[in-house]
C-alpha cells in the first residue's frame, strides 16, 4: 500500500492547533483540549462504552487520515470520544477570583452531540457545523482527574439539515 498523502497541515505538534481560536477576543486563562483522545464506535441506542477502540487526534474528523482512525461512522452508529483532565480551575482562575465556572466551547460537532462530565450528563447540541457554548460547569472534581465524554451521531439518513462539520 502506498504512503498517505501528507499535506501542509499535517500537525507536527502533539497538540495540534494550539493557538487561541479566536485571537481578537483572547484571553489569558484558557486550555485547549486539542490532542490525543480516547474513541469507541458502538451502536446509537447503546449507552458509553466500557471500553475504547483507540485513539483519535481531535479536532480531525474521524473519516480523516489526521485523526489517526480513518473509519466512517454510519447512521447507525454513535462516536464516542473521552479524556481524562486534571480540574482546571485552580490554574485557569488563578488570577480570575471567580466562582469556578467554566465555560466550555465546542468549535464543531457532529448533527447530534452530548457532552458528560464525570459520568453527569452537562448538555447536548442539534446542527452540525455550528459552535456552541457549555456553560457553568461546578461539577469538576477539584485536585482530581475528570472525565470529559462526548458522543455524536449522524442521522444523514433521516434528515435533510448539514448532518456533519466536514
Amino acid at each position: 500500500m502506498s504512503e498517505p498523502l501528507r499535506t501542509p497541515w499535517s500537525p507536527s505538534l502533539p497538540v495540534p492547533l494550539p493557538e487561541y481560536p479566536r485571537p481578537q477576543m483572547t484571553r489569558s486563562n484558557w486550555h485547549n483540549l486539542n490532542g490525543s483522545w480516547q474513541y469507541a464506535i458502538t451502536s446509537k441506542d447503546d449507552p458509553q462504552p466500557g471500553s475504547w477502540s483507540g485513539e483519535i487526534l481531535v479536532p480531525y474528523p474521524l473519516e480523516s487520515f489526521l485523526s489517526g482512525v480513518q473509519k466512517a461512522l454510519m447512521p447507525h452508529q454513535k462516536l464516542w470520544y473521552r479524556r481524562t483532565i486534571p480540574d482546571p480551575r485552580p490554574e485557569l482562575l488563578k488570577d480570575a477570583g471567580a466562582d469556578g465556572c467554566i465555560l466550555l466551547h465546542f468549535g464543531a460537532v457532529d448533527y447530534l452531540c452530548e457532552v458528560w462530565l464525570n459520568g453527569i450528563q452537562v448538555g447536548s447540541h442539534r446542527g452540525g457545523f455550528l459552535p456552541f457554548p457549555l456553560i457553568s460547569l461546578r461539577i469538576c472534581k477539584q485536585e482530581r482527574t475528570n472525565w470529559w465524554c462526548q458522543s455524536g451521531t449522524r442521522p444523514t439518513h433521516r434528515c435533510s439539515s448539514a448532518a456533519s462539520r466536514y
